[in-house]
């Protein structure tokens, strides 16, 4: 997941359309932005006034956004040279948008994007929680390790998890969502306790928010589980669940349409 977000965050933050838009919605009006503080030094230095006197009117004007130039960079111009200021600011006002024109900003950009994506950033919020539902084992949805109770959004049928009905030893197929709204129980430890009161278990279970209302199949996950039902079976050791094959005409179109349902039923909720 790391290396899938960090892929398609450089795939982004380098296209050509991605970096004509930061060059024309950020360094463009930056740079028109300090031209026209080097006209307002020229306009500003008092008639018949010194080179040094310039020089302080515009570094206090331009080194609070370019930290590259500075009062050594200034000195080394020929003050001897400079007769009228305001032609000097004209024409280095002149002479820099023509070399902000044959800059080629594109490639700029695009390594400066590459050295300084914020995947690491990205990466943190979205998947440092990390927590798993204590069933079904769906990750939480909510970014960073500030919040106290977990939250997910597509619950999976508790067999992904490995959970098993404990009479017949094989794989159970309902998801929780479900589960915790009926009348069942379920063993952890040596203990049965009801669905319904699961955050009574332990602080583990307690720290996960699962809704009843938030019951929906998922075809995604019943297609997976119907397609993948040996390996899971294999992986935890229990028999097959003879009930899996009621999913057995899901189509690839069916899974499509459940995970864009979902996808924006997600984006709904928390916008």
């Amino acid at each position: 997941m790391e290396d899938w977000i960090k892929k398609n965050l450089e795939d982004f933050c380098t296209m050509e359309a991605t970096i004509e838009r930061i060059k024309r919605e950020v360094l463009d009006p930056v740079l028109r932005e300090k031209l026209g503080l080097i006209c307002e030094s020229g306009v500003a230095a008092i008639p018949g006034s010194d080179w040094n006197g310039w020089k302080t009117e515009f570094h206090g004007k331009i080194s609070t956004c370019v930290r590259d130039i500075d009062a050594d960079t200034l000195s080394r111009i020929d003050t001897y040279a400079v007769t009228n200021l305001s032609q000097f600011c004209e024409f280095l006002t002149h002479h820099l948008s023509r070399l902000a024109d044959q800059f080629d900003w594109i490639s700029w950009i695009r390594s400066l994007m590459v050295r300084g994506l914020p995947s690491k950033t990205l990466v943190s919020n979205l998947l440092e929680c990390r927590a798993l539902c204590p069933f079904c084992r769906e990750p939480c949805q909510r970014g960073g390790t500030s919040h106290q109770h977990y939250c997910g959004s597509f619950h999976r049928p508790k067999g992904i998890g490995g959970c098993y009905h404990n009479v017949v030893n094989t794989l159970s197929i309902s998801e929780c969502t479900s589960s915790v709204g009926s009348n069942k129980n379920f063993w952890y430890g040596n203990r049965s306790y009801p669905y319904a009161d699961y955050r009574k278990v332990n602080d583990m279970f307690a720290s996960w928010r699962i809704l009843p209302e938030d019951a929906v199949e998922s075809r995604y996950w019943q297609w997976v589980l119907f397609h993948f039902h040996e390996q899971f079976c294999a992986k935890y050791g229990y028999a097959p669940n003879a009930l899996v094959n009621n999913w057995s005409n899901l189509t690839e179109e069916d899974v499509v349409e459940d995970l864009e349902r979902h996808y924006q039923n997600y984006c709904f909720r928390t916008k």
